[in-house]
C-alpha cells in the first residue's frame, strides 16, 4: 500500500497510520537543497532553546507525558502545584513540569510510583 503525503492526515503525534495496525516498512523523502549554513544555525538556535526549556542537565525518560487536547500537561502539573514534587529520587522537573528526572540513585519502579 502506498499513501501519499497529501493523505497522510499529520497531526501533533498523530498520521493516517496511528490506529490502523499499518506497519512502515519504506518511506520516501522528497527534500529540498537548502544553504548549509543558515540550516546549521537554525539547528544551534534550536538546540539552545531545548537547553534552556528542558532539564538536559539530569537524566530523564524526556517529555514524560501525553499532552491532553487542548492544554499542555506541564501547565496542569505546575497547577496542580507539583514542580519540584518528588518520590525518592524521582522528581518532577524544576524547569519544565512535563519531565521526570532523576536526581540520585532512583530505578524505574521509583518513577513509575511517582506516577501514581
Amino acid at each position: 500500500m502506498t499513501i501519499s503525503n497529501e493523505n497522510m492526515e499529520f497531526g501533533y503525534r498523530t498520521s493516517a497510520i496511528k490506529g490502523r495496525g499499518h506497519i512502515v516498512l519504506s518511506v520516501i523523502l522528497d527534500l529540498a537543497k537548502g544553504d548549509s549554513e543558515a540550516i546549521s544555525e537554525r539547528m544551534k538556535e534550536l538546540a539552545l532553546k531545548r537547553k534552556e526549556k528542558q532539564p538536559l542537565e539530569y537524566p530523564s525518560a524526556g517529555s514524560t507525558f501525553k499532552r491532553p487536547q487542548g492544554n499542555f500537561a506541564g501547565k496542569l502539573i505546575e497547577e496542580a502545584g507539583l514542580r519540584g514534587f518528588s518520590v525518592g529520587d524521582a522528581c518532577v522537573s524544576e524547569k519544565h513540569c512535563g519531565f521526570v528526572v532523576k536526581q540520585g540513585k532512583c530505578h524505574f519502579c521509583t518513577g513509575l510510583r511517582a506516577y501514581r
